[in-house]
């Protein structure tokens, strides 16, 4: 028999501090979260089964209309903003979701910005593997791993500050040209 002083599952622990942690949150933050859950596994399942372009195709014709009519400049207020809506997202991919990549958590973050006039722009990075890291199937080659985030006015909104910094970060240039393809009606 158990004690009656004896800890929770951990799970039942975890959700408690997620549902305390839901109460924090404002209405925005909280109608952010609510799309997230919805979006994180549905850009992770478009990623999957249908590839990088059609998931930036994805978000790109479900934000650019919205963006181009409430495009507002960077200023401090909208990196805070920003910045809680990123941990937002990251919030909507830990409980309960199946695993969620960076891409998708990126991809998410990025959609719901640019919805509400942030400039998000998608940053993809690598940087060699050391010995110490957790590699995830499909993230990473060998010796490489990859990582995506997104950031407004160059700063990044749902990762760590110093992400540049421990990335070589790719020139998506040339990804206009690809989503212009992959938007365009057939």
């Amino acid at each position: 028999m158990k004690s009656l002083t004896s800890r929770p599952p951990a799970s039942i622990r975890r959700a408690a501090r997620w549902r305390a942690g839901l109460a924090r949150l404002s209405w925005r933050e909280r109608r952010f979260l609510a799309a997230a859950v919805v979006l994180n596994p549905s850009i992770r399942w478009l990623l999957m089964h249908r590839g990088t372009a059609a998931a930036a195709g994805f978000v790109h014709r479900c934000s650019d209309a919205r963006f181009s009519r409430r495009a507002r400049p960077v200023d401090d207020d909208m990196i805070r903003l920003a910045k809680r809506a990123g941990a937002v997202v990251n919030r909507a991919a830990a409980e309960p979701a199946p695993t969620v990549t960076c891409l998708a958590r990126s991809f998410t973050a990025q959609l719901l910005l640019r919805r509400v006039g942030t400039p998000a722009e998608l940053c993809i990075g690598v940087r060699p593997a050391t010995v110490d890291d957790p590699v995830p199937p499909g993230v990473g080659g060998k010796n490489l791993l990859f990582h995506a985030w997104v950031e407004v006015g160059g700063v990044p909104v749902n990762d760590a500050l110093d992400v540049a910094e421990r990335h070589a970060v790719f020139p998506l240039d040339g990804l206009e040209a690809l989503l212009r393809s992959a938007t365009r009606p057939r």
